[in-house]
């Protein structure tokens, strides 16, 4: 009996659901600096990874 295909199976479901979930907190990230204005930033706020706070910057 062969597992390999039956594992290689599994992990790719189960990188597609990490992969879903990375991707909906990327959206909902991307949607939420669409409705901040970078002077609404509260100060602890700034603790966001970089990416993001370029994201808020660029919305100037």
């Amino acid at each position: 009996m062969n597992m390999i295909p039956a594992f290689k199976r599994e992990l790719i479901r189960f990188n597609q659901r990490v992969f879903n979930q990375i991707f909906q907190v990327d959206s909902t990230i991307k949607a939420l600096c669409l409705r901040i204005k970078p002077e609404q930033i509260p100060k602890r706020c700034l603790k966001l990874p970089n990416h993001i706070i370029e994201i808020l910057k660029l919305k100037q």
